[in-house]
């Protein structure tokens, strides 16, 4: 009797089974699962993240969101003057 696709018996992986049943694995930096490829078949122990890019950005050091815009933080009570003096005209002391 002659197979036909995705009928193998003793399947590896996620061959011969429905995109529903496949493997699948949560990638560590983009928290999204990601589920077994024919080209990771042989390596799919070793698969870690779901795309060159995430790969990529695993390696980048973690950036403070703020420190990109060019903010700071600075807690209301540690402004500079008072509300009073921030309102005044200015008198050329800045």
């Amino acid at each position: 009797m002659a197979r036909g696709r995705g009928q193998r018996s003793g399947a590896v992986g996620g061959r011969g089974r429905p995109p529903s049943e496949r493997p699948s694995k949560i990638c560590p930096v983009c928290q999204r699962p990601f589920q077994w490829r024919k080209k990771w078949a042989s390596v799919w122990e070793q698969v870690i993240y779901c795309s060159d890019r995430c790969r990529l950005d695993s390696k980048k050091p973690a950036v403070n969101p703020r420190a990109l815009l060019g903010f700071s933080f600075r807690p209301r009570q540690l402004r500079c003057c008072s509300a009073e003096e921030r309102s005044a005209p200015s008198r050329g002391r800045w």
